[in-house]
């Protein structure tokens, strides 16, 4: 055994006794950014000096670093609907990101220090790819519609590499990931293609395929989570009341989430295409804020609702521009 890996099987007992009897008390529903949907072996979160040992449903918060052991694992939902699902021996980061452009201003960036994590990536960057980014020891990654896994190693390792696998996406959306080294960016944007940064700043692209990544990490394969509920609801042309017909689905949905306090909402609103595209992403931001506010006088926690605007961006129907359109105009619900 290597001095290297004695030292890390000790702090990871250190940090097990620090953990056991701990948990992420009420303080982790404050402001959360991501919640914990499934939590395997050996896990922990380093928030503010100290370590707790999260369980499914709890929340994670900007500045925590999380930790998954040997023998550990974790799915977590953030509030834009990316998905992280993170194999054993990962160090993530995540902290918020502000854009000065735009209705939309609040993003956020994930820090990969170490380990592999696959990611689904969310609403955010399809509404700005400038919301979401994430970070390596060796590379800086955008993307959008985008399905990928990335493997790192950790920055004192003297051969360190990043290696970023795109996956077939199933959305209607142009999936890539495009890797920046420095100065350098490497684009993929093929299933099962690859890109390797190091961090004396060279690219390499290449292939692999499902049959291999499946060996490879078949515990990112594996992990499945609950599905979600989701629901349409139609709007009045020009602001945010719903139509009748959509009010009686939005309460008979919402009726079977009542009581329960282990559900997070994702409110998505959209527009047809009159009008000036800024002013349909402000009014889509509207719609999607008044669904939400309607589920927090219901009872459910704010901190567990989130609202998102994507303007024209995504029709249920493709139109000309100042055409009105009564399938755009919607608010999507999501519940997870």
């Amino acid at each position: 055994m290597t001095s290297v890996s004695l030292i890390q099987r000790i702090r990871w007992c250190l940090v097990f006794l620090a953990c056991v009897g701990s948990t992420l008390g009420s303080s982790a529903h404050a402001q959360r950014v991501g919640t914990f949907k499934m939590v395997e072996g050996l896990v922990w979160i380093e928030r503010q000096g100290s370590y707790v040992h999260p369980k499914n449903g709890d929340g994670w918060l900007p500045g925590d670093r999380l930790y998954t052991g040997t023998n550990g694992s974790a799915v977590l939902n953030l509030r834009d609907g990316t998905l992280l699902n993170l194999a054993h021996g990962v160090q993530l980061d995540f902290d918020r990101l502000t854009v000065n452009e735009g209705v939309q201003q609040e993003g956020f960036v994930l820090r990969l220090m170490q380990g592999t994590m696959r990611l689904v990536s969310g609403v955010l960057p399809q509404i700005n790819p400038k919301l979401f980014q994430l970070e390596t020891p060796s590379a800086i990654m955008g993307v959008r519609g985008t399905d990928f896994i990335t493997s790192t190693s950790p920055s004192w390792w003297p051969w360190q590499r990043t290696r970023v696998t795109l996956l077939p996406d199933d959305q209607d959306t142009t999936s890539a990931v495009v890797i920046q080294v420095g100065s350098r960016t490497e684009t993929i944007d093929q299933p099962y293609q690859t890109a390797t940064a190091s961090s004396d700043g060279l690219t390499q692209t290449g292939q692999t395929s499902a049959a291999a990544l499946r060996w490879f990490g078949a515990d990112l394969w594996s992990t499945q989570v609950a599905p979600t509920q989701s629901l349409s609801l139609y709007f009045e042309a020009g602001g945010v009341a719903l139509t009748p017909a959509s009010t009686a689905e939005f309460n008979a949905f919402v009726a079977r989430f009542q009581g329960r306090t282990d559900v997070d909402f994702m409110v998505i609103g959209h527009t047809d295409r009159v009008g000036e595209a800024s002013a349909n992403e402000a009014l889509s931001l509207k719609r999607a804020q008044a669904v939400s506010q309607t589920l927090n006088q219901l009872g459910f926690d704010a901190e567990r609702t989130q609202a998102f605007g994507m303007g024209e961006r995504r029709p249920l129907k493709h139109t000309d521009d100042e055409v009105a359109e009564a399938l755009n105009r919607r608010v999507e619900l999501v519940a997870r």
